[in-house]
């Protein structure tokens, strides 16, 4: 029987999120894989083929058997009674605190609308991160305000004032418009850094006037601190510590977010993805599922939002005798296409195929696509990273290499700040553990530490003893710690085989961002309409599809595909040495699932602890 995601499915799914302007004879290339030379380069070939053979090898039947317990073992119900009475807690402190917001200034009173893979059924390791925005009411009622696409940057916008009378209540939040094709000269705009630190100022006044929960206490109460909330990108970040009978003490992340409806000139369409259409490898399909959107959007029943995201990018300095770069800021919003992404997720129940497939595909970036020493030796990128600019996860703006120091580690000016849900590329600067070797020193030149990236925390497998296995087994992950810190795999070994044997921690930093796993996901939803193609049976083989959409991206020229909601190439290239340890990382997948279901019959009855 012929997979219903063959190579012909792949191929013209492929064109759609990374074209080529080569053509291809369709009758001459049928149920063939194409490699087109402005796409892949000619040494790349083979390895992908090799990848796409293993892939294909594996018996699908067992893999059924393991992605089911792994998603038993690591999945959060928000309808659980435990969960529940933690995301209930939360969500009163969160509206006690919007209120008293509103109380101290009524420009900024606001709805709360939850977000987050929490209330969309796609949570795994523990109930202890939460996301929320507050639709400031004022800013979404006004008309003074016009939405312009940045030209440097796709996927942000600027906010321009149009009448500027009907602003005058947020006159303190206009600036002038900085140098962008976009903007015209004399524009006024509305600040992102002006809003996001006033209202993160707001939230900590707030809180330390409010009565707070019972079951709650501030997450450093021993160091001697009081309650605060850090200013982390868009949002207001409460750390906490949750205290329960029916759980274990816990420490939680609080993420609050200002967002208002984005209005744009009527000639410029903010969803261009409304207008893909079925692959045609699936003739006569009706896709439901964008008519239901489409409808929600024309009703007004979801709108399209903006969150403060200042995006920033790296520059090299050009003639200079020795590599040096600089940071460009820019005063643009991100366009935030969470209340679309929510009514998706809610049109899938808890136990859907298409809400397993996208937790499975968490559980595997969080286990093996996170970066190491080991993986950076393995897929030999260390002295690549050499030639590479910092990572824009930094606390200075601008920075410049002085030397190499030899015989210990120069501690760097990187912070460890995640960024999924951005528009910025995630943070790829490796770790090492090595004290030996030359280690490049940068030298900070001026501070930006007010500009942080945002977070769309990814949740990272982990253990009670705080160490994580480098390749751990499939049967045996469960996620159990603060998302925001330290993740490991919890099982300890059964046997002597790799997939159960137990290495070293390892800080836990992924390699690529959750947000790419859901752009896949929203693609195949919208070109593979085919009700027999979302099915429990062919959970393995949408899995391993997504595997081989992400070796292909990585393996291109490009290293990045089109963005779903945009349909451009908004993302930045991921750097050689990034891409190099994903392929790596797939690969090691590919290898891990096959020992797994060769000793899946003596494994499966082990005693998981959840």
């Amino acid at each position: 029987m012929e997979p219903l995601l063959g190579d012909d499915v792949f191929e013209e799914f492929r064109h759609c999120i990374l074209p080529s302007s080569e053509k291809i004879d369709s009758h001459k290339n049928k149920s063939k894989l194409t490699f087109p030379e402005d796409v892949i380069c000619p040494e790349n070939v083979d390895r992908i083929r090799n990848f796409f053979q293993s892939a294909d090898s594996l018996e699908k039947g067992k893999l059924i058997d393991i992605f089911d317990e792994v998603d038993q073992i690591n999945r959060i119900d928000p309808k659980d009674p435990k969960t529940a009475e933690v995301a209930e807690v939360v969500e009163a402190f969160v509206r006690r605190i919007l209120q008293r917001v509103g109380e101290m200034d009524s420009r900024f009173s606001s709805t709360l609308l939850r977000g987050g893979s929490f209330y969309d059924g796609v949570k795994i390791g523990r109930p202890d991160e939460f996301d929320f925005t507050a639709k400031i009411e004022k800013l979404c009622s006004v008309d003074g305000l016009e939405g312009r696409f940045s030209t440097r940057k796709k996927g942000f916008v600027y906010l321009v004032v149009k009448n500027s009378e009907s602003m005058q209540d947020f006159k303190e939040f206009v600036i002038q418009a900085e140098e962008d094709d976009a903007l015209e000269k004399g524009d006024q705009i509305l600040s992102v850094r002006k809003i996001e630190n006033y209202f993160s100022e707001l939230v900590d006044k707030a809180l330390r006037s409010i009565d707070i929960p019972r079951a709650l206490t501030p997450a450093d109460e021993k160091n001697g601190l009081s309650w605060h909330s850090v200013h982390c990108g868009p949002c207001a970040t409460i750390h906490a510590t949750y205290h329960s009978k029916s759980l274990e003490e816990m420490n939680i992340s609080i993420d609050i977010a200002p967002t208002f409806d984005l209005r744009m000139p009527k000639s410029t369409s903010p969803v261009p993805a409304l207008e893909l259409k079925g692959l045609s490898c699936f003739p006569g399909a009706k896709n439901e599922f964008l008519s239901k959107l489409r409808d929600a959007l024309n009703q007004s029943e979801i709108t399209i939002m903006v969150v403060p995201f200042a995006f920033d990018k790296i520059h090299e300095s050009k003639g200079s005798e020795r590599p040096s770069w600089f940071y460009e800021y820019s005063e643009t919003w991100r366009v935030s296409f969470n209340s679309l992404e929510k009514f998706i997720f809610s049109q899938f129940a808890f136990d859907s195929v298409e809400k397993q497939l996208y937790r499975v595909l968490k559980i595997l970036k969080a286990v093996f696509i996170q970066k190491s020493s080991e993986l950076e030796s393995k897929a030999g990128t260390r002295d690549m990273k050499f030639e590479e600019p910092p990572s824009t996860k930094m606390s200075s703006v601008t920075i410049e290499p002085v030397g190499f120091v030899s015989g210990f580690k120069v501690a760097s000016n990187f912070a460890d700040e995640q960024n999924d849900e951005s528009g910025d590329e995630t943070d790829d600067e490796a770790s090492t553990d090595s004290l030996s070797e030359p280690e490049q020193k940068y030298e900070v030149l001026y501070d930006r530490s007010s500009l942080s990236s945002n977070s769309d925390t990814d949740e990272q497998p982990a253990t009670g003893n705080g160490s994580m296995l480098s390749s751990p087994p499939l049967d045996n992950v469960r996620m159990e710690a603060d998302e925001e810190q330290n993740y490991t795999s919890q099982i300890p070994p059964k046997n002597d085989s790799k997939m159960d044997s137990t290495q070293e921690c390892m800080d836990s930093k992924p390699l690529i961002k959750t947000y790419f796993f859901k752009m896949i996901f929203f693609y195949m939803k919208f070109l593979l309409p085919d009700e027999r193609v979302w099915t429990r049976e062919n959970l393995p083989e949408l899995v391993l599809f997504v595997l081989k959409t992400l070796f292909f991206v990585y393996s291109s020229k490009q290293r990045r595909f089109i963005n779903f909601w945009l349909q451009e190439m908004i993302e930045l290239p991921a750097r050689p040495s990034v891409a190099l340890e994903v392929l790596q990382s797939l690969e090691n997948i590919v290898e891990e699932l096959e020992a797994t279901q060769q000793n899946w019959i003596a494994s499966r009855h082990f005693d998981v602890k959840v």
